[in-house]
């Protein structure tokens, strides 16, 4: 019965030869990403210097596509961002510009990785989601599995092999 299914199996992939096959995954562009002022911008807004220009790129063609108020006017901002070099400057110029709600939502899109709100949202980046770097060394993203599939499933480590306690420490006076 088993040899049997296996055939049907094996016929039903051959019509899908893709599936047989590992592909190799898709390489990133070895071209350079232009950098048209969206980048500087959401550099200047987040105050962090090492944002990925692929991701900057996606966010602002997902942005113009997305229906946020004031989306196209991102080139406003950005050369507001030229005269002003810190965040709370760029902001309060943004405020009376009357572009504050555009450079939140930059920021949003920046920390939660997604592109406006509700069910025509755009997730843009995930585990580049600035709200997740502060903790990337000892947090995994989550729904990402730390140590792969069924993970769980294996036996507990001897408890003889976990590391011993740390010593206690004495206050000045104290007794151990």
């Amino acid at each position: 019965m088993l040899g049997l299914a296996g055939v049907g199996l094996e016929a039903g992939l051959l019509a899908y030869p893709s599936l047989l096959c590992a592909q190799p995954a898709a390489q990133p562009s070895a071209a350079p990403v232009a950098d048209d002022g969206f980048l500087a911008l959401s550099r200047a807004l987040t105050d962090h210097a090492h944002l990925n220009p692929v991701t900057a790129r996606r966010m602002r063609d997902a942005l113009e596509r997305s229906g946020v108020r004031q989306a196209g006017d991102w080139p406003r901002l950005a050369a507001l961002a030229a005269s002003h070099p810190t965040a709370d400057a760029l902001m309060a110029a943004a405020r009376q510009a009357g572009l504050q709600d555009l450079a939140s939502d930059i920021v949003a899109a920046w920390y939660t990785g997604t592109v406006g709100r509700g069910p025509t949202a755009v997730v843009v980046a995930y585990e580049e989601a600035l709200m997740y770097q502060p903790v990337r060394d000892a947090l995994t993203v989550p729904t990402y599995c730390s140590y792969g599939p069924l993970w769980w499933t294996a036996a507990p480590p001897d408890p003889a092999a976990m590391p011993p306690e740390p010593p206690l420490i004495a206050s000045p006076g104290a007794t151990l």
